[in-house]
C-alpha cells in the first residue's frame, strides 16, 4: 500500500511540474539555511570535546578581589599545579602552559618567525588528548631543552625526514632539540600551539610566587570526583599560600574570613565552557558568545519553518483542484486515514527531493560559506550515522510539519460539499492559511530588523573613535632580536624618507595587556587597586595619535621619566579621585616592592583592548626591558617603504627574517567573527524573506482564485480595476500589519541581549523597525500585485462562466 501511495505522489509531482519545482526549490533553500546554521551552531558548541574525559578536565583560575574592584583572570601562579596535585586527592593530573608568544625559529638555512609558541610541563599530555605522529608520548618534555611540534610545523622544516632529534635556534641564541611530533588540535580548541618547549628549559622568576599570574593552569580529575569539593579542598591551601603573600605585597588583612569570602580564589573552570562562557582577561585566544550561537540556532529553524509553511500554503492554492479528488476518492471507498496517508507520501517524496537537492547545493557553496563564516565547515564533522539519521529524521519532521494541515483538512472534506461546489467558500481553511502567513511574514520581519541592528553594530565596531590614529602604522615585531642595537635601528629607519615617526612597546592596541597593583597617593594598603599598565617609550603615544587632555607626554629630556613618572588616562584619574592629577603620585606595586610615580600627564580615554571591553583604568609607564615591536608612522610609497625597512632590519639583526604588518589590518582581525557572523545572518535573513514571498505567492494565488467569481459580479456593478485591486490587496495588507506587531517586540528583546555582549554599542532605533516593517509591507505589496492585477482587469465574461 505504501509503494502505490509513493508512487501515486511521485506521478503527481512529474504532472503537475510547476508545482514540484516551486516547492522543492523553496524547501531544499530552507533545508539548505537550516544544515548551515546548524553546522555552525554544533561546530560552536563542540570546542575541547575531541579530549577524552573533557567533562574531567577543568581550567583553575583566578578570582580576587583588590579593593573594591574584581579581578577575573583566565591564568593562575606557578606553584598552583604541584599544590593541586599534593593536596587534592581527586586530582589525577595537572600541568601548566606559559604563552611565549612569536619566536625566530632557525634551522639550517630555513628560518621563520613562528607564533603559538608555549612553554609546558610534560604533564600536559596527561591532561590533554594528544595524537602522537612521532616519538614516545610517555618520554615528552622530560628533559631541559627539548620541543613537541605539531606535524605541519615538522613537514615545514624537515620535509618527510624525520623530525625527532633535528635541533632548532631559538631568536639565535639558544637551542631546543624535537622529542616529539603531535598532531595539532582541531579547529573546535579553545588554545592551538605549534611549539611545547619543556619548562625547565629556563628558569622563571616567578614560578614559586603565589600572586605571580603567568601560567594558565589545567587539571583533570578522577571518575566522580567533584570540581566543587576540589575548589572546597584546595582553599585551605589558598589561605596557607596566598592570603600571607597578598597581605604581604598588599596589606589586605583576610584573617578571619570564610573560605566562601576569600578575596583570592582559585576556581575550576569546566574546559568545554571555555570557548562560549568565558570572557576573562589573560584567554588564550578570542572566545565565542552564546548568544551568537542561539542567534544562529533561531534563524536556521525560522527559516526551515517559513520553508515549511510555504508548502502548506502552496497546497492551499491547489485545495480546489485537490478537493475534487478527494471526493472521488471517499465515494470510491477511501478511508481518511488512506488519504492522509497519500498526503503525507506526497510531501516526504518531495522533501527527499528537497533534501538531495539541498546536500548537493551545500557541498557547492561550502567553500563560499566557509570563506565567509571564517569556519572549516562540512557535513563529515557530523559523522556518517548521525547525519543519515539526522537526515531522515529530518524529512520525517519536515514531512509532518509541512504536509499535516493539508492532508488533515484535505481529508476531512465531505464528499457531499464537493459535489455542491461548496468547498472554495470554506472559510476555516483561509483562517488557517492567514495565520501561517502571519508566522511567515512576521518571523521573516524579524530577521529582517535582526540584519539591520547587526549591521549597523559591525559598523559602529568598525568607525568608532579608537581614541588614537590607526591609519599609517607600519608594526615591525621582535626587535628584541636587536639587543643594543634597537636605538640605531630606530635612527636609520628616521632618516629614510616616507617614515616621519618611529616608536617602541611592548605592547599594542588589541595585545593582551596585562593589569597591575596601584593605590592614590595618602591612601593605606587596604585601599589598592587593579589597573591596566602599559610599557612603552617616550615617543609611542605621541607616535600613536593619543590626545592628551592635562599635562605632557613622555620626553627624552628628563632623564626622571624612565624611572619615575607615569602618564594615566582619564578613567584612571577618576578612579584614584583625582580632580587635578598632574603633579600627584601614584603608587605603584613590583612583587613587594613599592614604587611611587608622579604624574606627568593625563591622555583622554582610548579603546587600547577591542571594543568588546569597555575602556579600563591605565597607569602608562617607560619600557625599561628590551622593546617587543616599534611602530612606524609612514607615508608615500608603502611598498617600497616596507622593502627599505627589510633591508635595514636584516643589517641589523643579523639576517633574521622580518615580521611586519599594518596595525589597521591587526585591529580589524579582532571583529572578523562579527562582520562573519552579520554577513551570514544578513543572508540567512535574506533567503527567509525570499520564502516568505513564495508563501504569501501561494495565498495570493488560491485567493484571487477563489474570488474570481465575486470579482466579476462586482465588476459588473460598476466597480472600477483600482478599486477592486485595493479590496484584494487589502487582505494581506491586514496580514502584514499583524505580523510587524508581533516581529517587533521579539525582535527588540532578542537584539537586545546580542547587544549587551558588547561594551560599546548602537542603541536599537526606532526607525530599524519602521524600514523593517515598511520594507516587508512592499514585498508584500510588490508580490501579490501581479495576481491582483489580473483579476482585477479581467474581463467579467470569463469569470462570471467560472465552474
Amino acid at each position: 500500500m505504501l509503494k502505490n501511495y509513493f508512487l501515486i505522489a511521485l506521478r503527481i509531482l512529474v504532472r503537475q511540474k510547476g508545482y514540484a519545482v516551486i516547492n522543492i526549490a523553496g524547501l531544499s533553500v530552507g533545508i539548505s539555511c537550516f544544515v548551515f546554521a546548524l553546522l555552525l551552531v554544533v561546530d560552536e558548541l563542540s570546542y575541547d570535546r575531541f579530549h577524552q574525559g573533557a567533562d574531567r578536565i577543568f581550567r583553575v583560575r583566578v578570582e580576587a578581589r583588590v579593593g573594591d574592584k574584581e579581578y577575573h583572570t583566565a591564568r593562575s601562579s606557578g606553584p598552583v599545579a604541584q599544590a593541586l596535585m599534593a593536596t587534592v586527592p581527586g586530582v589525577e593530573a595537572a600541568a601548566r602552559i606559559r604563552v611565549v608568544g612569536d619566536r625566530t625559529i632557525r634551522y639550517e638555512d630555513k628560518a621563520f618567525n613562528e607564533y603559538r609558541f608555549y612553554m609546558a610541563d610534560s604533564t600536559i599530555f596527561d591532561v590533554f588528548t594528544f595524537q602522537a605522529v612521532e616519538g614516545d608520548m610517555r618520554s615528552f618534555l622530560h628533559q631541559p631543552g627539548t620541543v613537541v611540534i605539531t606535524e605541519e610545523i615538522a613537514r615545514k622544516y624537515f620535509g618527510h625526514s624525520p623530525a625527532i632529534g633535528k635541533t632548532f635556534t631559538v631568536d639565535g641564541a639558544f637551542p631546543i632539540t624535537v622529542c616529539g611530533v603531535v598532531k595539532a588540535f582541531p579547529p573546535q580548541s579553545h588554545w592551538h600551539f605549534n611549539f611545547l618547549c619543556a619548562t625547565s628549559t629556563r628558569t622563571f622568576d616567578d614560578e614559586q610566587d603565589w600572586v605571580g599570574n603567568s601560567w594558565h593552569t589545567y587539571v583533570r580529575l578522577r571518575e566522580g570526583a567533584s570540581a566543587a569539593e576540589a575548589e572546597e579542598a584546595f582553599d585551605a591551601t589558598t589561605k596557607e599560600h596566598v592570603i600571607p603573600r597578598v597581605r604581604q605585597v598588599l596589606g589586605i588583612d583576610a584573617h578571619g574570613v570564610p573560605a566562601v569570602n576569600l578575596p583570592y580564589r582559585y576556581v575550576f573552570q569546566t574546559l568545554t565552557d571555555i570557548h562560549l562562557y568565558s570572557h576573562l582577561d589573560e584567554e588564550l585566544e578570542p572566545t565565542g558568545m552564546i548568544t551568537t550561537v542561539t542567534m544562529f540556532g533561531v534563524v536556521g529553524v525560522l527559516v526551515l519553518l517559513i520553508a515549511c509553511i510555504n508548502i502548506t500554503n502552496l497546497n492551499a492554492a491547489r485545495s480546489a483542484q485537490r478537493a475534487k479528488e478527494v471526493g472521488i476518492r471517499k465515494v470510491l471507498g477511501s478511508q481518511r486515514g488512506q488519504l492522509v496517508q497519500l498526503f503525507l507520501s506526497e510531501t516526504f517524496v518531495l522533501t527527499c527531493i528537497a533534501i538531495l537537492v539541498s546536500l548537493a547545493t551545500i557541498e557547492l557553496v561550502f567553500p563560499t560559506f566557509n570563506s565567509m563564516s571564517g569556519k572549516a565547515l562540512s557535513l563529515g564533522m557530523l559523522g556518517v550515522p548521525l547525519l543519515v539519521s539526522g537526515l531522515a529524521l529530518m524529512a520525517v519532521l519536515v514531512t509532518l510539519l509541512a504536509g499535516s494541515v493539508p492532508a488533515f483538512v484535505l481529508s476531512s472534506i465531505p464528499p457531499v460539499k464537493v459535489l455542491k461546489g461548496e468547498v472554495a467558500r470554506g472559510r476555516q481553511g483561509g483562517m488557517i492559511r492567514s495565520i501561517l502567513v502571519v508566522i511567515q511574514f512576521a518571523a521573516s520581519i524579524a530577521l529582517m530588523i535582526g540584519t539591520i541592528v547587526v549591521f549597523r553594530q559591525v559598523q559602529f565596531i568598525r568607525t568608532q573613535d579608537l581614541g588614537f590614529d590607526k591609519k599609517n602604522l607600519l608594526v615591525v615585531d621582535n626587535t628584541w632580536l636587536l639587543a643594543d642595537r634597537c636605538a640605531a635601528f630606530r635612527q636609520s629607519l628616521l632618516a629614510r624618507p616616507g617614515i616621519t615617526e618611529a616608536a617602541f612597546t611592548q605592547n599594542l592596541p588589541g595585545n593582551d595587556i596585562s593589569s597591575g597593583v596601584f593605590r592614590a597617593e595618602g591612601q593605606d594598603k587596604s585601599q589598592v587597586t587593579m589597573l591596566r599598565q602599559l610599557f612603552v617609550d617616550q615617543d609611542y603615544l605621541r607616535v600613536l595619535g593619543v590626545k592628551i587632555r592635562e599635562g605632557r607626554f613622555f620626553s627624552r629630556e628628563f632623564a626622571t621619566d624612565s624611572t619615575d613618572v607615569a602618564m594615566i588616562n582619564v578613567s584612571a584619574a577618576r578612579l584614584l579621585g583625582y580632580d587635578r592629577p598632574v603633579g600627584r603620585k601614584v603608587i605603584a606595586y613590583f612583587g613587594a616592592n613599592e614604587r611611587p610615580l608622579t604624574i606627568v600627564g593625563v591622555t583622554e580615554d582610548f579603546h587600547y583592548e577591542p571594543l568588546h571591553q569597555p575602556i579600563l583604568p591605565m597607569v602608562m609607564m617607560v619600557s625599561r626591558g628590551a622593546p617587543t615591536r616599534i611602530v612606524l608612522r609612514v607615508q608615500g610609497d608603502t611598498h617600497s617603504i616596507v622593502e627599505d625597512v627589510g633591508r635595514l632590519w636584516v643589517t641589523f639583526s643579523g639576517g633574521q627574517p622580518l615580521t611586519w604588518y599594518f596595525l589597521d589590518e591587526r585591529l580589524d582581525r579582532y571583529y572578523r567573527r562579527d562582520e562573519a557572523a552579520g554577513t551570514v545572518f544578513g543572508i540567512l535573513a535574506s533567503l527567509g524573506i525570499f520564502l516568505s514571498c513564495l508563501g504569501l505567492l501561494g495565498l495570493t494565488m488560491h485567493a484571487t482564485e477563489r474570488r474570481k467569481k465575486e470579482m466579476g459580479i462586482r465588476k459588473v456593478l460598476g466597480a472600477s480595476a483600482s478599486g477592486l485591486g485595493i479590496l484584494l490587496v487589502k487582505e494581506f495588507v491586514k496580514l502584514v500589519l499583524i505580523a510587524v506587531l508581533i516581529a517587533w517586540p521579539l525582535a527588540y528583546l532578542f537584539m537586545r541581549r546580542w547587544l549587551e555582549t558588547f561594551a560599546y554599542r548602537i542603541d536599537q532605533d526606532p526607525i530599524d523597525f519602521v524600514v523593517a516593517g515598511l520594507a516587508a509591507l512592499v514585498i508584500a505589496l510588490m508580490t501579490v500585485a501581479y495576481h491582483t492585477r489580473k483579476v482585477a482587469v479581467a474581463n467579467p465574461v470569463e469569470s462570471l462562466r467560472y465552474e
